[in-house]
């Protein structure tokens, strides 16, 4: 099982499903060059169900093909939590029993496994922590069956914070921290990371449709967010909050430059990727539909 941990692959395919919609997209890393998408797709089905996947598997030929599933946010938990002084090898054990009352079902009915915080370098000494991805047994083993029987190998499950992580690191300035804001249909991902990890992350509720209200106050969450960064990890200076693609972005850059203190700029896919001949995914709704699917694809091997 690899959650966050990430794997060596010339090629991984990601595949998400949100409501009835399914995004499907294969990316290849190039050394030198941006990562190139092979392709990417948006299905009116849903790959959770045995059918649907089977027809998935069929139509994009993915019986051969190294592929990961990305959860939405209510199928896992992620909890921060002091990491355990125990030896590598039993940190994930030690992190179940840590966590055993942070979860309303049995601890062990639970699949865990987690990302390390690195830490300020001038203080070595100071307590680790880490973050924790917490999903049931059942639900897990309901998506490697439902695959299996499909004839896809799924070789990872991932989530959104990972994949944005991974975008986030091909837009970073060097030994500089950034903030990344998306938004998806359960609501809005705010991410900070440095030197390709990740450090912090919120969630922010918000309604889909968005008012000139709530603009307000996705603004406040967002400074709030900056100052606590700021005070937590002072050896980090993030000089952006970068705007993902998503639908109402021009009025939320718009508010976010006029309120917010952070340089706000915004990105596109492009920026990150390029696409293979006859590959295209216009306008910012459809930019916003495929964007984790896309960083969840850009999956590479960590030096141990």
């Amino acid at each position: 099982m690899q959650w966050f941990k990430q794997q060596k692959q010339q090629a991984w395919t990601a595949i998400r499903t949100t409501g009835e919609v399914t995004t499907i997209v294969q990316v290849m890393r190039r050394t030198g060059e941006k990562p190139l998408v092979n392709f990417a797709h948006i299905e009116p089905s849903n790959a959770r169900e045995t059918k649907d996947a089977i027809a998935l598997a069929k139509k994009y030929k993915l019986k051969h093909a190294r592929c990961s599933f990305v959860l939405n946010a209510k199928d896992y938990q992620l909890l921060q939590v002091e990491s355990p002084n125990v030896p590598e090898q039993e940190r994930k054990e030690a992190l179940r029993w840590k966590i055993k009352d942070m979860v309303d079902y049995p601890v062990e009915q639970a699949t865990l496994d987690y990302m390390k915080i690195p830490q300020d370098p001038a203080y070595p000494n100071k307590q680790d922590y880490v973050y924790a991805m917490v999903a049931k047994n059942v639900l897990v083993s309901q998506l490697y069956n439902t695959f299996a029987d499909a004839d896809i190998h799924l070789q990872a499950i991932d989530v959104r914070v990972a994949a944005q992580r991974n975008i986030a690191a091909l837009l970073e300035e060097k030994d500089r921290g950034l903030a990344m804001l998306s938004f998806g249909r359960d609501g809005g991902l705010l991410t900070f990371t440095s030197g390709g990890e990740l450090y912090h992350t919120r969630f922010i509720e918000i309604e889909e449709e968005r008012s000139a209200g709530a603009y307000e106050r996705i603004a406040l969450e967002l400074q709030r967010s900056l100052d606590n960064f700021d005070r937590q990890f002072p050896f980090i200076t993030v000089n952006k909050l970068l705007v993902a693609p998503c639908e109402d972005r021009d009025a939320l850059l718009q508010h976010l430059k006029s309120a917010l203190y952070t340089q706000v700029a915004s990105f596109e896919l492009e920026d990150v990727v390029d696409f293979a001949s006859g590959v295209a995914v216009d306008g910012l709704t459809k930019q916003a539909l495929v964007l984790h699917t896309i960083g969840a694809a850009l999956r590479e091997e960590v030096a141990a």
